[in-house]
């Protein structure tokens, strides 16, 4: 990237917020990269991310691939409207297969269930 930096009078670098902001967020740099485009110690980028508003500011890290749209919109909605209804019918045939009717009942007298607890002083008797 050819970055033409401004200097003051002494002949530093003048850093703004803004441009270290960009540099992060539009072009992706690392706080290395950043540090050799502005050429600066990583002691300087260092006191630059301690100021309150870059403070904790990370890369953007940028996409390795670009994405091309080449569907056709009727193709697209062609394939979104097969997708609901295959959707629609694996929810419907999953809901089927999952309730599985059960009768409950009040009956007090049923203890089938019951588990026998047995009054021990220890683990093992």
């Amino acid at each position: 990237m050819n970055l033409e930096l401004n200097r003051d009078a002494q002949g530093r670098v003048k850093v703004t917020t803004s441009l270290v902001v960009s540099l992060l967020k539009d072009h992706g740099m690392t706080r290395e990269e950043i540090a050799e485009t502005l050429e600066l110690t990583m002691a300087d980028v260092k006191r630059i991310f301690q100021h309150p508003k870059l403070k904790g500011l990370k890369t953007a890290k940028k996409p390795m691939f670009v994405l091309e749209d080449d569907l056709d919109d009727e193709v697209l909605a062609e394939i979104v409207a097969d997708e609901e209804v295959t959707e629609t019918e694996d929810v419907f045939e999953t809901i089927a297969e999952a309730v599985n009717p059960v009768v409950l009942t009040s009956d007090e007298d049923d203890h089938s269930n019951d588990v026998e607890v047995s009054n021990t002083n220890g683990w093992n008797n």
